[in-house]
């Protein structure tokens, strides 16, 4: 009884862990003006493969990305974001382009 009740226990522990994958969160800076910059910005890493949440503060330029670093590096989800090219239809939109129309992303340590 004991012997299929510890088959149990590790049969589940097993299936649990199976399921678990690593999920890293990492700040990117990326300049930005505008709610439609943020959702451009949040879309273009959202459709990288292995990202989990992306969410941008307009305020501190802060791209907070949730990502399975086995599927997927911050160089690429930084690289796609760069080739977003966000910016380039402020113009539409009336907001300020000064220094936001070339998007420099750089990661940022906590």
């Amino acid at each position: 009884m004991n012997t299929l009740k510890y088959m149990f226990i590790g049969m589940f522990c097993f299936i649990g862990l199976a399921g678990y994958s690593e999920v890293n969160t990492d700040t990117l800076t990326v300049k930005g003006s505008c709610e439609k910059c943020e959702m451009q910005i949040e879309e273009a890493a959202m459709r990288v493969k292995g990202v989990k949440a992306a969410d941008w503060e307009k305020g501190s330029n802060l791209l907070i990305v949730k990502y399975n670093p086995s599927k997927v590096g911050l160089a690429e989800i930084d690289k796609a974001v760069q080739g977003s090219q966000h910016c380039a239809p402020m113009k539409s939109c009336g907001a300020a382009t000064k220094g936001c129309c070339k998007s420099k992303a750089s990661p940022k340590k906590e």
